[in-house]
């Protein structure tokens, strides 16, 4: 009987496995370091020099819940290549920090005619999303200068992400020595008072301020998205759930100013 058992168990193994029914948990992670943003930074540095004002920079976020509408607005950016220098995506690429998701999400990113650069959702970083969001992509804090424009990325999931935000970091790379205009990008609002004490709150404020910030670009809250005030000198550029509301954010810089516009796809 025990000899029976055990071949009915090799021929059920063999049949599921045969039929390729047999599936890793959907949380593995597979090793694969492409390290986009690093190539991204490559991509973008090589074409600095051909880009003129004015340029404009596209800002996307909260694509995870909706595939095929990211695969529209990538379709639309790329028809209108040549008016955008570059895309940032404000975070949520996935919803539940798969590695499907974070392959899908990458592939889409990667048909972008134009170079790209991401951060990380309070969604990409649940389960293993910390190790794919590495993988895939690189370290959750950077920053990068881009025709006389600072680009400040980084992670404020203070639920999901130790440690973030990283306010030490953040006020070392916005000092007020640094000259020209300057754009943070993160996820979640820094205004957001269910995610962050007023303390946080007010730093981000003291940071924009002493910083001479100009623009601080979010996501997170799935709106229509808006420009608004978020201290008396920097505005708040709301991303807004790009994909369902089939619009998204610019910014338009000429050397001298800065002007906002919503695009409809």
């Amino acid at each position: 009987m025990r000899i029976l058992q055990l071949l009915f168990l090799f021929i059920s193994l063999f049949a599921i496995v045969g039929c390729d029914q047999f599936h890793y948990s959907p949380y593995a992670t597979s090793g694969e370091k492409p390290h986009l943003i690093t190539s991204e930074l490559g991509r973008l540095s090589s074409i600095e020099s051909s880009v003129s004002f004015p340029f404009k920079v596209a800002f996307i976020s909260d694509t995870h819940n909706d595939y095929a509408g990211f695969r529209d607005v990538v379709d639309y950016i790329n028809s209108h290549s040549s008016e955008y220098a570059f895309v940032i995506h404000c975070g949520d690429l996935t919803t539940f920090a798969t590695e499907r998701e974070y392959m899908m999400a990458k592939n889409l990113l990667k048909d972008l005619l134009v170079p790209f650069f991401v951060v990380p959702g309070n969604h990409d970083l649940i389960a293993n999303g910390p190790t794919l969001y590495k993988n895939y992509f690189g370290p959750k804090d950077y920053t990068f200068a881009f025709k006389g424009v600072r680009f400040v990325l980084f992670s404020d999931n203070n639920w999901e992400d130790s440690g973030a935000p990283r306010l030490s970091w953040l006020e070392s790379v916005t000092s007020s020595a640094m000259e020209g205009v300057k754009i943070l990008v993160t996820h979640i609002p820094p205004s957001d008072l269910g995610r962050f004490d007023e303390a946080t709150v007010e730093k981000f404020k003291d940071i924009s301020l002493n910083g001479n910030v100009d623009y601080i670009a979010s996501g997170h809250i799935h709106s229509d998205g808006e420009f608004k005030d978020f201290t008396t000198s920097t505005r708040n550029l709301d991303a807004g759930l790009t994909t369902h509301i089939s619009k998204f954010k610019v910014l338009t810089f000429d050397g001298a100013a800065i002007s906002e516009s919503t695009v409809s796809f």
